[in-house]
């Protein structure tokens, strides 16, 4: 898990543009939403660990131009899978 969540940071940021970052982290937002749909948990962790990893969640000129969408997207998925109160979001989405 954590390997492949590096490895696939390390994908973010070997990007040769913002824009290809850009448009990297918008399709991964939207694997990870089908992940959700499918209740495939854990890819959905290993790749939005990905994008909250410190190096990439630091590229504030990208983050700041995401589409609305994507951000609510992502605000989304990391509110489920929130630590918070023993992750029961989670729980309760895998019932």
């Amino acid at each position: 898990f954590t390997t492949r969540s590096r490895w696939l940071a390390s994908v973010i940021l070997k990007q040769n543009s913002l824009q290809h970052q850009l448009n990297l982290i918008v399709r991964l937002t939207k694997a990870c939403e089908i992940c959700r749909y499918i209740n495939n948990f854990s890819s959905l962790l290993m790749i939005s660990s990905a994008i909250y990893c410190p190096q990439v969640y630091s590229l504030y000129s990208v983050l700041s131009q995401l589409p609305r969408e994507t951000k609510l997207a992502l605000r989304s998925l990391s509110q489920l899978m929130s630590p918070d109160n023993s992750y029961k979001r989670y729980f309760n989405a895998l019932n």
